[in-house]
């Protein structure tokens, strides 16, 4: 069975560096939100930080197969849309499989983090807690096989968290939950964009774009906040 690179030839590599970007962003945000925690004492940016962190170690295991998949099993087809991944075998296989299941359980499970940091008054049972990650856990393992279970999965968590962060927006109209509320949209939209890239190889190029702008603006607001606490 073969596996698919959606990027375009000619972006090959440089989605690897946007991933690294992407990583170091997320690392940052962690970072930030673990010092406002120190500062703070909220136990609610700890566990953002926790998330985040999470997040970069996502990305970070992303990079790392991604690039050896390039470099060492792509075979460009003739018409330079899609780029066809070598069936491997052995050790090398064995390790594209679980970066693959790494990376997607590692984010699925920071976006439940975040969702139920979010949703905490309403004091969800320790029994529905097992059953989300229930879900994540299988919606990563078949995200290995079908690529849209793992995008439409996120972009289901990400939507649930804008509308909770859009009615915190409704309450207190505060420029900082506002530009938030932007960061979880935009993300949130990227996966929606990755869907198609299978299709359209453009599609790919967008989602990553769009993806690092909202964990910009993620970064951007989580400073001012910071900051205005100093």
């Amino acid at each position: 069975m073969a596996n698919f690179i959606l990027s375009p030839a000619w972006f090959l590599g440089i989605d690897a560096g946007f991933e690294v970007v992407t990583m170091a962003v997320a690392a940052l945000i962690a970072l930030t939100s673990y010092k406002f925690y120190k500062i703070s004492n909220m136990k609610k940016y700890f566990y953002f930080g926790v998330a985040f962190a999470m997040l970069a170690t996502a990305f970070a295991t992303r990079v790392l197969t991604n690039l050896i998949i390039y470099y060492n099993f792509i075979e460009q087809n003739s018409f330079g849309i899609a780029q066809a991944v070598h069936q491997a075998v052995g050790p090398a296989s064995n390790f594209f499989s679980t970066g693959l299941l790494g990376y997607r359980l590692l984010t699925l499970t920071a976006l439940l983090g975040i969702y139920l940091v979010l949703s905490r008054k309403a004091k969800t049972s320790k029994s529905v807690k097992g059953l989300l990650m229930y879900f994540v856990l299988i919606a990563s393992v078949f995200s290995t096989q079908v690529t849209l279970v793992f995008h439409l999965t996120a972009a289901a968590f990400l939507f649930f968290i804008s509308m909770m962060t859009l009615r915190t927006y409704f309450r207190n109209k505060s420029k900082k939950t506002k530009q938030t509320l932007a960061a979880f949209t935009l993300l949130m939209f990227s996966q929606l964009i990755f869907i198609p890239a299978i299709y359209i190889p453009i599609a790919y190029v967008v989602a990553q774009v769009v993806q690092l702008a909202g964990f910009i603006t993620m970064l951007f607001t989580f400073r001012k906040v910071k900051n205005a606490k100093n």
